[in-house]
């Protein structure tokens, strides 16, 4: 259970990085003090520099820029880009992975469900409280509470309401299942 939580923790803290990197992206393409985008400012660079020298000088005052800087800035820019959608990509591809690790164990066992059979409920807060159970008679069909010597029946309603912490401090610690190859062979012996 707690491999599970990490992987879920590791998972969502993936997918946040994801969503900022995209935001980041986003951002950085749709801002105009870096002229739209990088693409554009790229081939903004290149027709321009392309031209004569005094068109680049023009060009280059404009901003109040130097070549140098200029060519930093994007070099700088680029290889920025370049690292976080690798990073995205990267991540994105870990996003998958660990689904699928998480996913794999539920996968497997597809094909050979479970019933529940009892529930350990607590009844009080961490320093103390009281434990009892609800155990699934499968051949009656009814659920029987076990509270110390007293067994009494009870509605599958009131298991369900206490097991999810229904009223006061009461809710299900423990859950016991049985496979389905159990289940059936305590169903055949109630046939017999």
């Amino acid at each position: 259970m707690a491999k599970a939580e990490r992987l879920n923790e590791e998972l969502l803290k993936m997918k946040q990085d994801v969503r900022k990197q995209r935001d980041l992206h986003k951002n950085l393409r749709e801002n105009p003090k870096w002229f739209e985008s990088f693409d554009h400012c790229n081939k903004l660079m290149k027709d321009t520099l392309g031209e004569s020298e005094t068109q680049s000088k023009q060009f280059l005052d404009s901003f109040g820029m130097q070549m140098n800087e200029v060519e930093t800035t994007l070099r700088v820019l680029m290889q920025f880009k370049e690292a976080s959608m690798k990073r995205a990509t990267e991540a994105l591809d870990n996003i998958r992975d660990m689904e699928l690790t998480i996913k794999e164990p539920y996968l497997k066992n597809k094909d050979k469900p479970y019933y529940i059979h009892s529930i350990i409920i607590h009844d009080g807060l961490a320093e103390n409280g009281h434990y009892y159970s609800y155990v699934y008679d499968r051949v009656k069909k009814v659920w029987w509470k076990m509270n110390d010597h007293k067994v009494s029946q009870e509605t599958e309603e009131t298991v369900l309401k206490e097991a999810y912490g229904g009223e006061g401090y009461k809710s299900a610690c423990y859950l016991i299942f049985i496979s389905k190859a159990m289940g059936d062979r305590i169903d055949q012996r109630s046939t017999q």
